[in-house]
């Protein structure tokens, strides 16, 4: 199984992006809460078929694009993407309660690698074409999102991207959450399993 994959995702309608597409937002540490999350409006958004989506934004002068996809926790546990800081077990122990005591979707990790041909070529052919979303936030960030086309062009990525190395580059903290609630899932599997047998 690929460890890199296509996601089912709700996608915000465009005349509603401005209104709800915030920045990223993760957990004091000193007090492990957030502010409540507002309920979905199932008007706002569109629910798709897995894929996976490019994503570019620009400031001015500064612009980075990157390829938004589902990476499973095995990358994670078996080194196939790597840290490079130390997380604080207070800190994870808040986002774990957090992660498990409310609706609200995971955080984005952002993670660096090498980019390959397929890669290079995928940007290359999606970014000139009609984008899902393109608009200008309060801050006046220009973000900007295309859906890869399905069937060759999205297993080539996924292929690609699952053979590369990869850095976490923010968000060690919700990885670490991640291999947490991954490890309880497992855990939770192998007692059932021993308990049927």
């Amino acid at each position: 199984m690929s460890e890199v994959r296509p996601f089912r995702a709700l996608v915000v309608r465009p005349d509603w992006a401005r209104r709800l597409v915030t920045g990223l937002a993760e957990l004091p540490e000193d007090t492990g809460t957030l502010p409540p999350v507002a309920p979905v409006d199932p008007a706002a958004y569109d629910e798709c078929e897995p894929a996976l989506y490019v994503y570019r934004q620009v400031r001015g002068d500064l612009a980075s694009v990157g390829v938004v996809c589902d990476v499973s926790v095995g990358a994670f546990v078996g080194g196939q993407v790597r840290g490079h800081e130390a997380v604080q077990a207070q800190r994870v122990e808040s986002l774990v309660h957090h992660q498990t005591t409310t609706d609200a979707a995971p955080a984005l990790v952002a993670l660096l690698h090498h980019a390959g041909p397929v890669y290079a070529a995928t940007l290359a052919e999606v970014c000139p074409t009609e984008p899902l979303l393109d608009f200008a936030g309060p801050s006046g960030l220009q973000q900007t999102v295309w859906r890869v086309p399905a069937g060759g062009p999205t297993t080539r990525l996924a292929d690609e991207l699952t053979g590369a190395d990869h850095y976490v580059a923010d968000g060690h903290h919700r990885v670490s959450v991640a291999r947490a609630l991954g490890m309880a899932a497992i855990d939770a599997e192998v007692t059932e399993l021993a308990a049927n047998c």
